[in-house]
């Protein structure tokens, strides 16, 4: 049984490189835009400006809110309703529909230096967090799931150790779909 040894040693070694490593030419999916900090950005979170109307009648103008660094996490269950059947082991499955999605949504906003505190950006988001309405949204992440509007379940705004500039939020919510009512009596 004959044994064969190579041995490459300097500029004979990158060449060996390039040649198992050539990946060629990137040709995925070019990022849209690019964030403060000059990297890509793939998808952001906008809550376009709009108005809604309070519980007590007032009408709550907002501004629109650009964050183009926010991690999404998305989950969905499955409306399913069980039947035990005496005589049989486990369940009857019926399924019923597809539930909404839950959406959690992690970020943080910071201040134009390290002494200032974002106080304008956490009072216009905090204004759009509060709206007892369904909101609209636009993201490239959620259009993979047809998302475009949401309804806020919960939110919270956790202080930084060691940071003035830095406000994290978390906000949780769950999809929503707009529902047209028709007229049974003009059909």
């Amino acid at each position: 049984m004959s044994r064969s040894v190579f041995i490459v040693t300097g500029a004979g070694l990158q060449a060996v490189k390039t040649q198992l490593f050539d990946v060629g030419e990137f040709t995925g999916d070019e990022a849209s835009k690019t964030s403060l900090m000059g990297t890509n950005v793939w998808s952001n979170l906008v809550f376009p400006a709009g108005t809604y109307e309070t519980l007590e009648g007032d009408e709550i103008e907002f501004n629109e809110i650009t964050f183009d660094a926010v991690l999404l996490s998305i989950s969905q269950s499955k409306n399913v309703v069980t039947t035990q059947v005496q005589g049989r082991n486990g369940s009857v499955k019926e399924y019923i529909s597809d539930g909404d999605f839950q959406i959690s949504i992690s970020g943080a906003m910071t201040g134009e230096s390290s002494d200032v505190y974002p106080e304008s950006e956490v009072v216009d988001l905090v204004e759009i967090l509060k709206a007892p309405v369904s909101l609209k949204v636009e993201s490239e992440f959620l259009n993979f799931f047809d998302i475009d509007e949401i309804v806020v379940t919960g939110y919270s705004f956790p202080q930084k150790i060691g940071s003035r500039n830095t406000q994290p939020f978390q906000i949780t919510a769950l999809s929503d779909e707009a529902l047209e009512l028709k007229d049974l009596n003009n059909i």
